[in-house]
């Protein structure tokens, strides 16, 4: 049908078309009709062993940045207030190395408020028993894990395997004297696809941009200046009397390569992601140094 109907209307138009090169009066080509754009699945997901719970979000590709002039984002509703358009009611599932899995739940099902549409969750450390059924995995550092996402608007799937270090760092606060002290990384048994370099403030938000390395720099405060240390690159923020928390994240290939190419997934579906059927990410990553500082003589 769909056939027969579209060979008369291309009749039709060369019909015109030779009525028009002949001489007619009047004649008008209808333009071609532009293909209806079917909107694509955004997946955003990171691991952390260092959390209970693991955040799974998923929402439509878009063809324009949304207007967030006169709204304010909610984070407990961080898809609708941020914008975008949830997807609700997908089949979220991480599946373990083991062939153990967990069913995602997402928040509007949990929430008496029904806040948080297209934010799925499942439990992954602590005690199972306050996970809801089905909703809980052990995820375990150096392990694989696999996403699988069903919607109705289609499906993705993704994996990543969590990077391992034998011990988290972290200490007490140290003063320091940016012209005097040194600070030198000490983890050992970390494996990773790239490092993290990130400087926070004393409340857990961060300070200035990050710096991505795919070798593990130890050396990250030297008493010089020039720019032989990781954190050099946020020197100005390390001003005297101010405090701050000299953190250094492992990094699986997933995250470090997508947050490397920042490209804008909703509209550019050519950008860098490890997802099948999805634009976005689903990677890994775990904190390996902590480190609570105190600025006595800064820059």
């Amino acid at each position: 049908m769909r056939a027969r109907l579209a060979a008369a209307a291309l009749a039709r138009a060369l019909a015109c078309a030779l009525a028009c090169a002949l001489g007619a009066a009047s004649c008008e080509v209808p333009p071609p009709a532009a293909p209806e754009v079917r909107p694509g699945l955004v997946v955003f997901s990171v691991l952390d062993p260092g959390t209970i719970e693991q955040t799974i979000l998923v929402m439509e590709s878009r063809a324009t940045v949304p207007d967030l002039t006169n709204r304010t984002f909610v984070a407990d509703d961080p898809i609708v207030s941020a914008g975008e358009k949830p997807v609700s009611g997908a089949r979220v599932v991480l599946y373990g190395p083991a062939g153990d899995s967990a069913v995602a739940i997402e928040d509007p099902v949990r929430r008496a408020d029904r806040l948080g549409a297209g934010v799925y969750r499942v439990w992954t450390s602590g005690n199972r028993a306050f996970a809801p059924p089905g909703a809980y995995v052990l995820l375990r550092p150096g392990e694989r894990y696999r996403l699988r996402i069903t919607s109705p608007i289609g499906a993705a799937e993704g994996s990543t395997r969590v990077p391992t270090v034998a011990s988290v760092v972290t200490g007490p606060t140290r003063t320091i004297n940016l012209f005097r002290d040194t600070v030198m990384m000490s983890s050992s048994g970390v494996a990773g696809a790239g490092f993290v370099y990130s400087l926070r403030a004393t409340n857990g938000n961060q300070e200035g941009d990050s710096q991505f390395r795919r070798d593990l720099e130890r050396r990250l405060i030297l008493p010089s200046l020039g720019d032989d240390w990781a954190f050099s690159h946020v020197r100005e923020r390390l001003r005297s009397g101010t405090r701050h928390t000299l953190t250094v994240t492992a990094a699986d290939s997933n995250y470090f390569a997508y947050f490397g190419d920042r490209t804008d997934p909703f509209a550019d579906r050519t950008g860098r992601t490890n997802l099948r059927g999805a634009a976005g990410v689903f990677g890994s990553l775990m904190v390996i140094y902590a480190l609570p500082i105190t600025v006595s003589v800064g820059m």
